[in-house]
């Protein structure tokens, strides 16, 4: 008999903790979407990233 009543305390206290991280999870909100800088390279030489000689991605 006592089993019966460990397993209805570990089933409630699992239950609780489950509807408790449900109403954490959606209680967080996104946060507010920022505008992308956008920049535009005119000079090939300026064209490579992260200051390469030759741009990894050309085929060239």
């Amino acid at each position: 008999m006592e089993h019966k009543y460990n397993r209805w305390i570990m089933g409630t206290a699992v239950g609780i903790v489950a509807i408790a991280a449900m109403i954490d999870h959606t209680r967080h909100t996104l946060p507010t979407a920022q505008p992308n800088d956008i920049v535009i390279i005119d000079d090939e030489t300026d064209a490579s990233p992260c200051s390469l000689d030759v741009s990894p991605c050309s085929l060239d």
